[in-house]
C-alpha cells in the first residue's frame, strides 16, 4: 500500500471527511464551478448545461466502475500501444496504485447532507 505523503494535502490524514465539511471546506458543486469558472458566483441551471456541454464536447471521461472499458477508450483516443500495454493495464486494474481505503458515504447520513 502507498500513501501519497508527498502532496500537498496528506495534513489532513488524520482529519476524517466529516470533520473536513464541518470546518467548511468542501465546496458545493465545485465540478460546475470549476468547468464554468465561477467560483464565487451564485450557479444557476444553465451554468450546469455549460459544464455538462464542456465534459461533453472538450474531454474523455472515464469511468471508475467500468475501468477497463474505459482504459480502451482512452487507448482509442490517445492511439496510445506498447509492447507492455497489457501488464500496465493488468497492473492497473488488479493492482492500482495509491490505493487507500475510505467509509462508504450513506445516502441520507450527516456527511451525505453536508455535501
Amino acid at each position: 500500500r502507498q500513501t501519497a505523503t508527498w502532496e500537498k494535502v496528506f495534513g489532513f490524514s488524520s482529519t476524517t471527511f466529516e470533520d473536513f465539511l464541518h470546518k467548511g471546506r468542501g465546496e458545493k458543486n465545485w465540478m460546475v464551478r470549476l468547468l464554468t469558472n465561477k467560483f464565487t458566483e451564485k450557479l444557476s441551471g444553465e451554468d450546469l448545461e455549460v459544464a455538462k456541454e464542456v465534459l461533453r464536447t472538450r474531454c474523455v471521461i472515464g469511468l471508475m466502475d467500468r475501468m477497463e472499458e474505459s482504459l480502451e477508450r482512452f487507448n482509442t483516443y490517445f492511439g496510445w500501444s506498447s509492447p507492455d500495454g497489457d501488464d500496465c493495464k493488468n497492473g492497473l486494474l488488479h493492482g492500482g496504485v495509491n490505493r487507500n481505503p475510505h467509509p462508504k458515504i450513506e445516502v441520507g447520513s450527516e456527511v451525505w447532507n453536508l455535501l
